[in-house]
């Protein structure tokens, strides 16, 4: 019997204005307890945001001493860490949340994914851009209200939730199972173990995403002020600063603004005053 039925596991670094709101989010759809991986060089800020969740029970914050990591490591370090401890951990960023578009419990959600066979359950990305905003804004869920098409390649990626003690070892997009389970997407089509997963190699080949129930907003770009902080800051698993042409590709390959989308504005008169922002 674990602790807990569903959690988030997460290394962060440099997230620190969006913590809050990240935590408070996702406990309204259900999540237990979050374990994270505390990245931040000078822990002082971060520690006192996430005290209050310590006290209560809701955040594991783990102090992360290594000056040097991979997200294979911060992965598999949070993946060890949990096992026995809870039932389903979903493995994502502080830039990504989980979006349920019919329900409103992530753990009666899951419970349909509980069997002997299965290990994890693979969620394709959303890719929200900057909506062309400049200045920070206060919160992700209300600003940003553009994203790719749902079937753009750039949507081809997995998020994994998964079952620790089925699992061999785990990266950002993929896991490996233990020899008797397997992952699934959510219509329950077996997804490959391991690094294999489906690419884009034809123009005719059919578009692997599938996100009909559950998905992954990924909100990596913002506006661009935050978006210049991020590419100024250390990236979790890597010792150095990325260059400016890194970025400027990944500013104009992530900055995707093609379809209207506030579905989670729903969540936002409820966050506001968890967070105190009315």
């Amino acid at each position: 019997m674990t602790d807990f039925y569903f959690s988030i596991g997460a290394a962060f670094s440099g997230e620190n204005a969006f913590l809050r709101e990240w935590i408070e989010y996702h406990k309204l759809i259900g999540v237990e307890h979050f374990f994270l991986l505390n990245n931040d060089i000078d822990k002082t800020k971060s520690n006192n945001i996430l005290a209050p969740y310590v006290e209560q029970g809701i955040v594991t914050n783990i102090q992360n001493t290594k000056e040097t990591y991979s997200i294979f490591y911060a992965y598999n370090h949070l993946l060890n860490y949990t096992n026995g401890k809870t039932t389903w951990l979903a493995l994502i960023d502080l830039d990504e949340f989980i979006q349920l578009l019919h329900s409103s419990s992530i753990i009666k959600f899951m419970k349909q994914y509980d069997n002997e066979e299965i290990g994890g359950l693979g969620c394709y990305w959303a890719v929200f851009g900057s909506s062309n905003l400049v200045e920070h804004q206060k919160l992700v869920t209300e600003s940003y209200v553009h994203r790719a098409s749902t079937l753009a390649k750039i949507n081809a990626k997995t998020k994994m939730i998964l079952k620790p003690e089925r699992i061999v070892h785990t990266a950002c997009h993929w896991a490996e199972y233990k020899e008797e389970y397997f992952g699934v997407n959510e219509l329950f089509e077996k997804l490959p173990s391991g690094r294999r997963r489906l690419k884009f190699k034809k123009k005719n080949i059919r578009c692997p995403v599938v996100i009909k129930n559950i998905r992954i907003n990924h909100y990596n770009v913002k506006s661009k002020i935050d978006f210049l902080k991020k590419s100024k800051r250390r990236k979790v698993g890597f010792d150095k600063i990325r260059s400016k042409a890194y970025w400027k590709r990944y500013w104009q390959h992530y900055n995707r603004n093609d379809k209207f989308d506030d579905s989670m504005k729903k969540y936002v008169p409820q966050l506001k005053k968890n967070l105190g922002l009315e």
